[in-house]
């Protein structure tokens, strides 16, 4: 060999040796994040079927990791990488485990073409949810109803209310009053009979409801009574007087026994009829 011919050989593996290098680290490189790629994908598998056993229950991330992790033992680092685990279920069916791992490169030059010689490699897995099996529904024989039995309906008693009052001394325009209750509808009659005369006449009065509500026996002096419903006699010794109403309804009634003359020395007698609420 000549030295023209050596010098020749020398120069074209100048030329050729940087290649070759590049693409030996390439290579070297290359299998490195094809290897760490394949693991990657099989640990996101293999967190994706432990996820999906679940039987449509939500798995906690912590066991979902484990299995990741475990099954990556070959890339140590992946646990300490923030957020390379994501799991979701896309829907009631079907989850997806998806992974990310920075992988850095090992050859100084190559990390320096590369920009920043990291390259970031991603895995996903989705696996569906197994379903169970519904169960039969147990058939439970139906209970025949039984027919009811209509109760009669009571008629209750209507009970007729025959009171007998005594009417205490009154002067000149006072009086007495009585406070009943009609539990169904009845007609009310009302008598009032004095052994003396009073200078003046008896009046009866009826009243809807109690308007003498908390006021003493007799009423207050000198209470004329306004309402149309009233009956009175002559005043005469042994004259009554004596007041009957048709059909009134349910509910609390007054009668009240008015006396307008020189006054009553002696009790007097009077008396209540009506249907229902006796006391």
């Amino acid at each position: 060999m000549t030295r023209r011919t050596c010098g020749q050989s020398l120069v074209e593996l100048a030329l050729v040796a940087p290649v070759v290098i590049l693409l030996a680290m390439a290579v070297w490189d290359g299998g490195s994040v094809l290897r760490e790629q394949v693991v990657l994908q099989q640990a996101a598998r293999d967190g994706a079927r432990v996820a999906a056993a679940g039987y449509g229950q939500s798995v906690p991330s912590s066991t979902v990791a484990d299995a990741v992790t475990a099954s990556a033992a070959d890339l140590p680092m992946l646990a300490n990488t923030p957020g390379y685990l994501s799991i979701s279920y896309a829907d009631p069916r079907t989850v997806q485990v998806r992974l990310t791992y920075p992988h850095t490169l090992i050859t100084p030059v190559l990390r320096q073409l590369w920009g920043g010689g990291t390259v970031v490699l991603s895995a996903s897995a989705t696996f569906y949810l197994p379903q169970l099996t519904p169960v039969p529904a147990t058939i439970v024989a139906s209970t025949p109803t039984p027919t009811a039995t209509s109760t009669p309906t009571l008629t209750p008693t209507v009970v007729t209310c025959n009171r007998d009052l005594t009417i205490p001394p009154l002067g000149n325009n006072t009086g007495f009053f009585e406070t009943f209750q009609l539990t169904v509808s009845s007609s009310i009659t009302a008598t009032w009979t004095t052994s003396e005369a009073v200078g003046g006449k008896l009046w009866l009065y009826l009243y809807a409801g109690d308007p003498f509500s908390g006021q003493p026996d007799p009423a207050p002096e000198n209470f004329f009574p306004s309402d149309p419903v009233l009956a009175s006699n002559s005043g005469d010794a042994g004259a009554g007087v004596s007041l009957s109403t048709s059909a009134e309804s349910p509910g609390t009634y007054t009668v009240y026994f008015f006396e307008r003359g020189a006054g009553m020395s002696k009790a007097s007698t009077g008396g209540l009829g009506y249907s229902g609420g006796c006391s």
